[in-house]
């Protein structure tokens, strides 16, 4: 499972906001813990820029374009090479930004930074493989939203966490107050 941290995310990409379209990632430049014969990639030895598999967003715009360049692309079976980085030189004006900094595979430093730590989330991004702390930690990123943050969730979002009425009403009764 992989935990995403939407409120840092958004806040992240509004640095980008003008970057369109983007490929946004973790940039890989040769290829790593794949066995590829030589006739599967003919001509080649090092796999093009491509984004991970784990992780990679990107506008919505891109992904008409990039079914276009795969009819006049040869299938590539390992699906995050072909879709990030064989179809993409074919559309104009894609940018990766690499996002690695904000993903961590480490699943024990994740859950203390978004369950024990105060501080702000850094991983966007973490690999977690206990259920468990998946929910403590999707718990903890709800508690830590903001007052915008939690105006902007939806009412079934809010239904599936009733503790979330009650901290959006008490935000509501201080803003009125004021």
């Amino acid at each position: 499972m992989i935990i995403v941290q939407f409120y840092n995310l958004s806040l992240h990409l509004e640095k980008f906001c003008k970057v369109d379209p983007s490929i946004l990632s973790n940039v890989n430049f040769c290829i790593l813990f794949r066995c590829v014969k030589y006739n599967e990639f003919p001509g080649r030895s090092h796999f093009p820029k491509y984004c991970a598999g784990l992780s990679f967003l990107m506008t919505r715009e891109i992904i008409p374009e990039l079914y276009r360049a795969s009819f006049s692309t040869p299938f590539f079976w390992i699906d995050d090479v072909y879709a990030t980085g064989l179809l993409p030189p074919k559309v104009k004006d894609i940018e990766y930004i690499d996002l690695l900094k904000n993903f961590t595979l480490k699943e024990q430093p994740a859950f203390e930074e978004y369950v024990v730590s105060k501080n702000k989330v850094t991983h966007i991004f973490a690999h977690v493989k206990k259920a468990t702390n998946f929910v403590k930690m999707w718990n903890a990123t709800l508690t830590r939203l903001s007052a915008e943050e939690l105006n902007n969730l939806s009412d079934i979002t809010l239904n599936e966490y009733p503790h979330l009425w009650k901290k959006l009403n008490e935000v509501k009764k201080v803003q009125k107050a004021r």
